[in-house]
């Protein structure tokens, strides 16, 4: 009787203290240390729901993704009701990192039904769905994004006034507000110009910076976040203009170019770009901070193939991150840079738009750099994760978002090499049919 109790004992405080340590090594990022914890407390307790979710988790985190979805899968045989949405939501984020949206999407909802306050769930849903191009339920569940907490990259506005959803203008003024980054702001921006077509007197409060890059908009009082702001009647975010004017796939306001460069920079920037070749910009990394920012950055390394094609200038684009690349290029690989004045002054990326006037192809990772062409109206080619942001959908090779964009997705998780050696393929069969033309 006395062994059958310590046995029991066992059972329960073995598995649960592995599983406890388990979950503090998680928390310090020490993946597998911590996979070895769940996998001895699923030794002793194959039915241990936590352990089995957390293990899950580990696999996820290290790419291990065929292997997390199993365990989700055994966990939910096993878990009790009170979990189930939380681990639900584990399911459908680890479907969606897995290329399947429409399955991440059915998860979400299960969560939903169970937990209609799962603030998480909604918005990971309103992605699902927004990728999936199911924009008119996806911009609904994406206004949630304002109530969650920690989302470090929308600002959380409490104003006087009403949000503005698509009501008649009659004469009255609407702040229209950025949030998030400035790739974000830069691709909704374009629906500015609609909301003056429709009668509102528009003020647009953007951070300090972009506020030269958005000067050219016209009929729009233009306010840098921090300055007093004039009397308004409704408010709206940028990101939540794809609801207020209900838009679908197929009408996306993609009228390009819908910013400008100044035409003065663009002349002296034009006479200090290298002369002659093929002028192509580049830029490898996003912002490290951006919640977005896991996987999306190249290295500059794997550019080289580009770099070899015959008559290829490549001009960096890139500020601030990833500049250190510059030093470590390998051997026969150039990159012409533009100097400590490029981009130096208090407005951002006025010198990238000017120079881009110039270039024959903009190349670039999923970054502002890329967001900033497509508004131009320039040749650009996007490097995408396997399963990048929303806004590119799923397997597409063009955006109807940026016309005169091209989009080159990894076949495999991580795998730029594979994707740059494609790229390379594909602009050297450009640069012949610009020869023979």
């Amino acid at each position: 009787m006395q062994t059958s109790h310590l046995a029991a004992l066992l059972l329960t405080t073995r598995p649960a203290a592995d599983n406890h340590q388990g979950v503090t090594l998680q928390r310090e990022g020490r993946q597998q240390e911590a996979a070895d914890c769940f996998r001895r407390a699923l030794a002793v307790r194959p039915d241990y729901a936590d352990a089995l979710n957390n293990l899950a988790l580990a696999w996820q985190a290290m790419g291990q993704l065929d292997r997390a979805l199993s365990l989700f899968e055994r966990a939910l045989a096993v878990t009790a009701a009170p979990q189930l949405p939380a681990l639900l939501n584990n399911l459908g984020l680890a479907l969606h990192q897995s290329g399947r949206p429409q399955e991440a999407a059915i998860c979400f909802r299960d969560c939903l039904a169970l937990a209609p306050g799962h603030l998480d769930a909604n918005h990971n849903l309103a992605i699902a769905l927004l990728q999936s191009g199911q924009y008119r339920q996806g911009w609904e569940h994406f206004e949630q994004r304002q109530r969650r907490p920690g989302e470090s990259l929308t600002e959380h506005r409490r104003f006087s006034r009403p949000q503005w959803t698509g009501e008649p203008a009659l004469g009255r003024t609407l702040l229209l507000w950025g949030e998030q980054g400035y790739g974000d702001q830069i691709q909704f921006v374009r629906y500015v110009p609609l909301a003056v077509q429709r009668g509102w007197h528009v003020v647009l409060e953007v951070p300090g910076p972009l506020t030269g890059l958005f000067a050219g908009l016209q009929d729009v009082t233009l306010v840098a976040r921090g300055a007093p702001l004039p009397r308004f009647d409704l408010h709206c975010p940028l990101l939540s203009l794809p609801r207020a004017f209900a838009t679908e796939l197929a009408s996306i306001p993609a009228e390009i170019p819908y910013l400008s460069a100044e035409p003065a920079r663009v002349e002296a920037w034009r006479r200090r770009l290298p002369a002659g070749g093929f002028r192509v910009g580049i830029a490898w990394q996003g912002n490290p901070a951006a919640r977005a920012e896991r996987g999306r950055s190249a290295p500059l390394a794997c550019f080289a193939p580009l770099a070899a094609c015959p008559g290829v200038t490549l001009i960096s684009l890139q500020k601030y991150d990833g500049l250190e690349q510059l030093e470590a290029l390998p051997p026969g690989m150039a990159v012409t840079t533009l100097g400590e004045d490029f981009d130096a002054g208090p407005h951002a990326l006025l010198d990238s738009a000017a120079v881009m006037m110039s270039l024959d192809l903009v190349i670039s990772v999923d970054s502002v750099i890329g967001h900033l062409a497509g508004a131009l109206g320039r040749p650009v080619w996007l490097a995408l994760q396997a399963v990048p942001h929303w806004v590119w959908l799923t397997g597409r090779a063009d955006s109807p978002w940026y016309p005169n964009a091209r989009l080159f997705r990894q076949d495999r998780p991580g795998d730029w090499p594979e994707l740059f050696a494609r790229m390379a393929v594909a602009l050297r069969a450009t640069l012949a049919g610009r020869h023979l033309s």
